[in-house]
Protein backbone atom coordinates (compact mmCIF):
# COMPACT_ATOMS: atom_id res chain seq x y z
CA UNK A 1 0.00 0.00 0.00
CA UNK A 2 2.71 2.33 0.63
CA UNK A 3 4.77 1.62 -2.05
CA UNK A 4 1.35 2.29 -4.20
CA UNK A 5 0.98 5.70 -2.63
CA UNK A 6 4.47 7.10 -3.46
CA UNK A 7 3.69 5.68 -6.71
CA UNK A 8 0.56 7.38 -7.37
CA UNK A 9 1.83 10.77 -5.97
CA UNK A 10 5.36 10.77 -8.05
CA UNK A 11 2.33 10.03 -11.03
CA UNK A 12 1.00 13.29 -9.90
CA UNK A 13 4.06 14.87 -8.90
CA UNK A 14 5.33 14.55 -12.93
CA UNK A 15 1.68 15.79 -13.85
CA UNK A 16 2.07 19.05 -12.73
CA UNK A 17 5.62 19.98 -13.47
CA UNK A 18 6.56 21.14 -16.09
CA UNK A 19 10.07 21.44 -18.20
CA UNK A 20 11.15 24.31 -20.63
CA UNK A 21 11.15 21.39 -22.92
CA UNK A 22 7.65 20.84 -23.25
CA UNK A 23 7.08 24.85 -22.94
CA UNK A 24 6.72 26.88 -25.99
CA UNK A 25 9.30 28.69 -27.55
CA UNK A 26 11.00 31.91 -26.22
CA UNK A 27 10.58 34.36 -28.72
CA UNK A 28 12.84 36.63 -26.61
CA UNK A 29 14.40 34.43 -24.09
CA UNK A 30 16.07 37.78 -22.99
CA UNK A 31 12.89 38.89 -20.99
CA UNK A 32 12.18 35.40 -20.04
CA UNK A 33 9.10 33.03 -19.94
CA UNK A 34 6.98 35.69 -17.43
CA UNK A 35 6.50 38.60 -19.39
CA UNK A 36 5.51 36.09 -22.43
CA UNK A 37 2.80 34.64 -20.31
CA UNK A 38 1.74 38.43 -19.59
CA UNK A 39 1.47 39.08 -23.52
CA UNK A 40 0.02 35.80 -24.56
CA UNK A 41 -2.78 36.91 -21.67
CA UNK A 42 -3.49 40.62 -22.64
CA UNK A 43 -4.24 38.26 -26.27
CA UNK A 44 -6.68 36.35 -24.59
CA UNK A 45 -8.46 39.61 -23.35
CA UNK A 46 -11.58 40.77 -25.45
CA UNK A 47 -11.98 44.48 -24.82
CA UNK A 48 -9.59 46.45 -26.95
CA UNK A 49 -9.12 49.17 -24.16
CA UNK A 50 -8.77 46.91 -21.43
CA UNK A 51 -6.34 44.73 -23.33
CA UNK A 52 -4.53 48.29 -24.67
CA UNK A 53 -3.98 49.21 -20.56
CA UNK A 54 -2.94 45.67 -20.15
CA UNK A 55 -0.08 45.70 -23.26
CA UNK A 56 0.79 49.81 -21.57
CA UNK A 57 0.96 47.68 -17.97
CA UNK A 58 3.69 45.19 -19.80
CA UNK A 59 5.72 47.90 -21.10
CA UNK A 60 5.91 49.79 -17.67
CA UNK A 61 6.83 45.80 -16.04
CA UNK A 62 9.45 45.39 -18.91
CA UNK A 63 11.27 49.26 -18.11
CA UNK A 64 10.91 48.14 -14.51
CA UNK A 65 12.36 44.98 -14.37
CA UNK A 66 14.80 45.88 -17.34
CA UNK A 67 16.14 49.11 -16.40
CA UNK A 68 19.19 49.18 -19.26
CA UNK A 69 16.50 49.78 -22.15
CA UNK A 70 16.05 53.46 -20.53
CA UNK A 71 19.93 54.00 -22.27
CA UNK A 72 19.13 53.29 -25.84
CA UNK A 73 17.51 55.58 -28.13
CA UNK A 74 13.46 55.54 -28.72
CA UNK A 75 13.19 52.46 -25.33
CA UNK A 76 9.39 52.98 -25.90
CA UNK A 77 9.15 52.20 -28.88
CA UNK A 78 11.59 49.65 -29.06
CA UNK A 79 9.88 47.90 -25.99
CA UNK A 80 5.97 48.05 -27.92
CA UNK A 81 7.83 46.37 -30.95
CA UNK A 82 9.19 43.95 -28.80
CA UNK A 83 5.84 42.97 -26.98
CA UNK A 84 4.42 42.63 -30.78
CA UNK A 85 7.04 40.04 -31.58
CA UNK A 86 5.75 38.16 -29.05
CA UNK A 87 2.32 38.16 -29.62
CA UNK A 88 3.13 37.01 -33.30
CA UNK A 89 2.36 40.07 -34.58
CA UNK A 90 -0.86 39.43 -33.77
CA UNK A 91 -2.00 41.73 -30.64
CA UNK A 92 -4.58 44.45 -31.77
CA UNK A 93 -4.11 47.29 -29.16
CA UNK A 94 -3.79 51.13 -29.54
CA UNK A 95 -0.31 52.03 -29.37
CA UNK A 96 1.44 55.13 -29.21
CA UNK A 97 4.06 54.33 -31.79
CA UNK A 98 3.15 52.10 -35.13
CA UNK A 99 3.74 48.19 -34.51
CA UNK A 100 5.86 46.40 -36.75
CA UNK A 101 4.02 43.78 -39.61
CA UNK A 102 5.63 40.42 -39.60
CA UNK A 103 6.54 40.91 -43.38
CA UNK A 104 8.90 43.78 -42.73
CA UNK A 105 10.36 42.09 -39.34
CA UNK A 106 11.02 39.19 -42.07
CA UNK A 107 12.79 40.26 -44.52
CA UNK A 108 16.24 39.30 -44.57
CA UNK A 109 19.13 40.52 -46.85
CA UNK A 110 19.32 38.97 -50.37
CA UNK A 111 23.17 39.15 -50.87
CA UNK A 112 25.54 36.89 -48.51
CA UNK A 113 27.89 38.75 -46.01
CA UNK A 114 31.25 37.67 -48.18
CA UNK A 115 33.50 35.74 -45.83
CA UNK A 116 37.20 36.47 -46.50
CA UNK A 117 39.09 33.63 -47.78
CA UNK A 118 42.73 35.47 -47.56
CA UNK A 119 45.36 32.77 -46.91
CA UNK A 120 47.49 33.71 -43.32
CA UNK A 121 50.90 32.35 -43.46
CA UNK A 122 50.73 32.57 -39.59
CA UNK A 123 47.22 32.28 -38.48
CA UNK A 124 48.42 32.65 -34.91
CA UNK A 125 49.03 37.04 -35.96
CA UNK A 126 45.47 36.86 -37.76
CA UNK A 127 45.43 38.95 -40.65
CA UNK A 128 45.55 42.32 -39.74
CA UNK A 129 49.33 41.75 -39.14
CA UNK A 130 49.57 40.15 -42.48
CA UNK A 131 48.33 43.88 -43.79
CA UNK A 132 50.10 45.36 -41.91
CA UNK A 133 53.39 43.94 -42.89
CA UNK A 134 51.91 44.06 -46.59
CA UNK A 135 51.50 48.11 -46.30
CA UNK A 136 55.31 48.29 -44.57
CA UNK A 137 56.33 46.34 -48.10
CA UNK A 138 54.21 48.46 -50.08
CA UNK A 139 55.38 51.58 -48.55
CA UNK A 140 57.49 54.63 -50.60
CA UNK A 141 60.03 55.52 -48.42
CA UNK A 142 62.10 53.80 -45.78
CA UNK A 143 61.44 55.89 -43.17
CA UNK A 144 57.68 54.90 -43.65
CA UNK A 145 58.31 51.18 -44.08
CA UNK A 146 60.23 51.48 -40.45
CA UNK A 147 57.25 53.56 -38.85
CA UNK A 148 54.81 50.56 -40.12
CA UNK A 149 57.21 47.34 -39.12
CA UNK A 150 58.28 48.71 -35.84
CA UNK A 151 53.62 49.59 -34.30
CA UNK A 152 53.19 45.71 -36.03
CA UNK A 153 56.33 44.50 -34.08
CA UNK A 154 55.05 46.27 -31.07
CA UNK A 155 52.14 44.45 -31.51
CA UNK A 156 53.19 40.94 -32.75
CA UNK A 157 55.85 40.92 -29.64
CA UNK A 158 52.44 41.51 -27.26
CA UNK A 159 50.53 38.54 -28.89
CA UNK A 160 53.49 36.22 -28.33
CA UNK A 161 53.98 36.48 -24.70
CA UNK A 162 49.90 36.58 -24.28
CA UNK A 163 49.85 33.21 -26.25
CA UNK A 164 52.91 31.51 -24.92
CA UNK A 165 56.43 32.05 -22.89
CA UNK A 166 58.63 32.55 -25.10
CA UNK A 167 62.30 33.49 -23.51
CA UNK A 168 63.11 35.49 -26.81
CA UNK A 169 59.75 37.24 -28.00
CA UNK A 170 61.90 39.12 -29.95
CA UNK A 171 63.80 37.19 -32.08
CA UNK A 172 60.38 34.99 -32.75
CA UNK A 173 59.02 38.17 -33.89
CA UNK A 174 61.21 39.29 -36.25
CA UNK A 175 61.98 36.03 -37.70
CA UNK A 176 57.97 35.39 -38.15
CA UNK A 177 57.94 39.39 -39.37
CA UNK A 178 60.52 37.90 -42.40
CA UNK A 179 58.74 34.56 -42.87
CA UNK A 180 55.22 36.46 -43.31
CA UNK A 181 56.80 38.77 -45.95
CA UNK A 182 58.78 36.42 -48.00
CA UNK A 183 62.10 37.88 -46.41
CA UNK A 184 61.26 41.53 -47.41
CA UNK A 185 61.13 42.94 -43.98
CA UNK A 186 64.66 42.18 -42.04
CA UNK A 187 65.15 44.28 -39.22
CA UNK A 188 66.39 44.16 -35.56
CA UNK A 189 63.76 45.02 -33.03
CA UNK A 190 65.64 47.01 -31.14
CA UNK A 191 66.60 49.08 -34.24
CA UNK A 192 63.10 49.12 -34.76
CA UNK A 193 61.43 50.19 -31.41
CA UNK A 194 64.44 52.57 -31.05
CA UNK A 195 63.25 54.50 -34.56
CA UNK A 196 59.78 54.85 -33.13
CA UNK A 197 60.14 56.04 -29.28
CA UNK A 198 56.53 57.07 -28.54
CA UNK A 199 55.37 53.55 -29.33
CA UNK A 200 57.76 52.26 -26.64
CA UNK A 201 58.99 54.75 -23.96
CA UNK A 202 61.23 52.56 -22.11
CA UNK A 203 63.12 52.78 -25.47
CA UNK A 204 63.90 56.86 -24.88
CA UNK A 205 64.27 56.59 -20.93
CA UNK A 206 66.91 53.72 -21.90
CA UNK A 207 69.01 56.01 -23.71
CA UNK A 208 69.02 58.84 -21.61
CA UNK A 209 70.46 56.66 -18.96
CA UNK A 210 73.02 55.37 -21.05
CA UNK A 211 73.93 59.11 -22.22
CA UNK A 212 73.92 59.97 -18.24
CA UNK A 213 75.78 56.77 -17.41
CA UNK A 214 79.34 58.39 -17.97
CA UNK A 215 79.18 61.88 -16.02
CA UNK A 216 77.22 59.85 -13.21
CA UNK A 217 80.03 57.59 -13.38
CA UNK A 218 82.50 60.28 -13.02
CA UNK A 219 80.33 62.16 -10.06
CA UNK A 220 81.01 58.61 -8.52
CA UNK A 221 84.65 58.97 -8.61
CA UNK A 222 84.46 62.44 -7.77
CA UNK A 223 83.04 62.19 -4.71
CA UNK A 224 84.56 58.79 -3.76
CA UNK A 225 87.83 60.36 -3.98
CA UNK A 226 86.87 63.51 -1.82
CA UNK A 227 85.56 60.64 0.32
CA UNK A 228 88.85 59.47 0.81
CA UNK A 229 90.95 62.70 1.29
CA UNK A 230 88.79 63.63 4.04
CA UNK A 231 89.58 60.52 5.74
CA UNK A 232 93.08 60.78 5.26
CA UNK A 233 92.68 64.67 6.37
CA UNK A 234 91.24 62.96 9.94
CA UNK A 235 93.65 60.08 10.69
CA UNK A 236 96.27 62.45 10.03
CA UNK A 237 95.00 64.66 12.78
CA UNK A 238 94.75 62.01 14.87
CA UNK A 239 98.06 61.40 14.57
CA UNK A 240 99.15 64.52 15.38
Amino acid sequence: MAGRAKATQSHQTSKRMEYNTSREKLILPEYGRNIQEMVRHAMTIEDRDERTRCAATIVKTMLTLFPRLREDDNYKQKVWDHIAMMADYKLDVDSPYPLPQQQEASVHPKEHVPYPMKKIRLRAYGSIVQDMLDAAVRADTEDERLQIAAMTAIYMKGLVLQNGKETNAEDRVCADMSDMTNGALQYDFAEMTDYLPEAQPEARQRKQWQQRGGNRGQRFNFRNNRNQRGGNRKNNKRKW
